[in-house]
């Protein structure tokens, strides 16, 4: 399961000062990055921003393409009150610390309690544990010496109401008329003082598409998905060490919040290989502790240990169901929707993928 991860250098800087507003261009779709293909040197940049002046409110927050790996751009906000908030492919953190936030080729790293927290190039956040695999400097350093924007993006700040400040960013797609809007960033009393830009390097593997469970034929009685394969697919069986297992356990317990690892019960598990790396990951779902969700996917890479926690809940006594559909691979769960507000709806089949940048959850009913 463990893959020998590639060592890049650490960023380098360069100096270029944007003002107001980020100069966006046309950027196309970037394919699957493979483990023996070259990677892009990281590209660091930076830009002050201002007011832009106008009233109108930022779109709500969508995610990019999930047939994909994304761009491997990521951005930091710099705020008066030295909080940082980070952006990649559509995916936001809450505010950190200026003095806890790192960054290396592979993304964004902050401390959490137990472990470090990343924002991935890829778009993906996960835990991770273990030595790093890479090198990693001060968020200092992005801020201090700014580079280009990226190609095809832009960052616009505005004031509503007023006196209060909202960012947001512009990503135009290859297959889009128009660029997308993606707010950035909490509604702040005063405006960003800093952007800092980073293109690094993509994760390796390859993105796995949507599935169409009626072209599949799932299950159904009386119109409820059942929690059984269908014919068309092939299912999978892999083994999960007793000994992984239960280090893995450990870690989990401290992203959830429980002293006494024991007492965090592993009620299902699968190993495949989700990315199609050549190396498996596990599928493991617990319960105990605090978290949303009760799911993770655990990818060794090098000397790291991540964890992409899943929008799901893997509870009960229904297990994970690991398949492959014209050899692509997926693991299933079939259960209700993980919202307190919906656990009353029929079950929903919730399928694992990787989309290129990490693992998503496609829930469908």
């Amino acid at each position: 399961m463990n893959r020998t991860p590639h060592f890049g250098k650490l960023p380098t800087v360069g100096m270029a000062v944007l003002v107001l507003q980020l100069g966006c261009g046309s950027c196309g779709e970037q394919a699957s990055v493979s483990l023996d293909e070259a990677k892009p040197a990281p590209n660091i940049g930076k830009a002050l921003a201002d007011n832009g002046g106008s009233t109108n409110e930022p779109a709500e927050p969508k995610t990019l393409s999930n047939e994909g790996p994304g761009s491997g751009n990521l951005v930091a906000l710099l705020y008066e009150d030295k909080g940082v908030v980070l952006w990649g492919e559509g995916h936001q953190s809450a505010e950190v610390p200026k003095s806890d936030v790192r960054f290396s080729p592979v993304g964004f790293e902050w401390t959490v309690p137990g472990g470090t927290r990343v924002l991935g190039t890829g778009g993906a956040s996960y835990y991770r544990f273990g030595s790093p695999n890479q090198e990693s400097q001060s968020i200092e350093a992005l801020f201090a010496n700014p580079s280009a924007v990226p190609e095809g993006f832009e960052i616009t700040q505005k004031e509503k109401p007023p006196g209060r400040f909202q960012a947001a960013v512009f990503v135009q797609e290859s297959d889009a008329s128009r660029p997308k809007k993606l707010k950035l960033g909490p509604l702040s009393d005063s405006p960003h003082v800093a952007v800092g830009w980073m293109s690094g390097e993509l994760p390796s593997g390859q993105a796995v598409p949507r599935l169409d469970l009626s072209q599949l034929e799932w299950p159904r009685d009386e119109g409820v998905v059942q929690a059984a394969l269908p014919d068309s697919v092939v299912s999978v069986s892999g083994t999960t060490d007793s000994k992984e297992l239960a280090s893995w356990q450990r870690d989990i317990a401290k992203i959830r919040h429980v002293t006494a690892p024991e007492t965090l019960t592993v009620n299902h598990s699968a190993r495949l290989d989700l990315d199609r790396d050549e190396t498996d990951e596990t599928v493991v779902c617990v319960s105990g502790g605090q978290g949303r969700g009760s799911c993770y996917v655990v990818d060794i890479v090098g000397s790291e240990r991540r964890y992409f926690e899943l929008d799901m809940a893997g509870s009960g006594d229904v297990g994970l169901l690991s398949f492959t559909s014209d050899d692509v691979p997926y693991v299933a769960w079939v259960g209700p929707l993980l919202d307190a507000h919906r656990q009353s709806t029929p079950p929903h089949v919730h399928v694992i993928r990787f989309d290129g940048g990490g693992y998503v959850t496609d829930k469908i009913q």
